[in-house]
């Protein structure tokens, strides 16, 4: 993937001022998650407002170290270089351009922290840079906002992970939304490097406004989303995969890859496949032209392999001619996926 950095910069910069202008008195805090790596030097820098963002210890979920935990910056220059300020304190704190920079390589130029190679931690964020919060609110409460609903029953969930955010906010309710985010806006950029900005809408009337009514639901994350949270980690795997693939064919990777990947992996999960058979139903489908999945050949061949606990791989060979004429696309002539 190549994107310029000038680019990368201009459309953050102009999505970041749209949100000051709606909202001049926002602050602009930084997502940082230095669990892996700490990129920008920040861990045990105090000069900044910052609100950490770490599991609760009765939690049993795999966790960085306290001083390691995700957190919330608020960019200000006056806190550390006042000679730095023009005209906007939050623009002109140098973390705001080393933020770019980082994202822009980890982003664009392939220059994440990889935890295979270094023997870590998967659940935790390769992505130091989570994206900028545009929010009225200070770092401390933004980030314990969303400490409580990242506490979602015995799951922890790493919503300062781009990945994380942008696989679950499709299926979120407002109410959801508004749980999580309150007033502010996350700008963030994609797997594709293209930016994506979250926000709530207004949160609707309560139950417990309504006289008579008594407030009964809680905005906690469903059976579903919570599995695509757990899928995580797998799709970022088949992403990678997928991007190659597509790199070498010399075609564009789809708008909505992840989303895809994401149901396909449910798909094949929910028709009881085994964890490789997963994969490759998936990366066989991601070949194939819409509908295939819905073949009744395909669907015979997946109960099968599911009911007889059979490896998919196995039995690719045993679809018909038919089925691959119907269903291939031309960049993709192999049946191996």
């Amino acid at each position: 993937m190549t994107n310029e950095l000038a680019t990368f910069r201009a459309a953050l910069l102009q999505a970041v001022r749209a949100a000051r202008d709606a909202r001049p008195d926002a602050h602009i805090h930084l997502v940082y998650s230095p669990e892996l790596f700490d990129p920008l030097d920040l861990v045990g820098d105090t000069r900044r407002d910052m609100g950490l963002i770490h599991a609760p210890d009765h939690l049993a979920s795999v966790s960085a170290d306290r001083d390691r935990s995700p957190r919330l910056l608020t960019l200000d220059c006056r806190r550390v270089a006042s000679y730095l300020l023009e005209s906007d304190a939050a623009l002109d704190d140098p973390a705001f351009e080393q933020s770019i920079t980082q994202s822009h390589a980890e982003i664009c130029l392939a220059q994440a922290y990889n935890a295979e190679l270094g023997n870590d931690e998967r659940e935790f964020s390769e992505y130091a840079i989570g994206g900028w919060l545009i929010s009225t609110e200070s770092a401390k409460v933004v980030a314990a906002r969303l400490r409580g609903f990242s506490s979602q029953g015995r799951t922890w969930v790493r919503w300062t992970n781009p990945a994380i955010l942008s696989t679950v906010w499709p299926s979120m309710t407002p109410e959801q939304r508004h749980a999580m985010m309150g007033d502010a806006a996350w700008l963030s950029f994609d797997a594709g490097a293209v930016l994506v900005q979250h926000a709530a809408t207004a949160p609707p009337v309560a139950a417990s406004d309504v006289p008579g009514t008594v407030l009964s639901f809680a905005p906690r994350l469903d059976a579903q989303q919570l599995s695509r949270v757990a899928n995580v980690p797998l799709v970022r795997d088949l992403l990678a995969a997928w991007k190659s693939m597509c790199e070498a064919e010399g075609v564009a990777l789809p708008r909505n890859a992840e989303q895809d990947l994401h149901a396909h992996v449910i798909r094949a999960q929910q028709a009881g496949l085994g964890a490789e058979s997963v994969a490759i139903y998936t990366m066989t489908l991601v070949q194939l032209t819409q509908g295939a999945s819905d073949d009744g050949e395909w669907r015979a061949l997946v109960d099968h392999a599911a009911h007889q606990g059979l490896a998919l791989r196995d039995l690719l060979d045993t679809l018909s001619d038919p089925f691959w004429t119907r269903y291939s696309i031309p960049e993709y002539a192999s049946k191996s996926g």
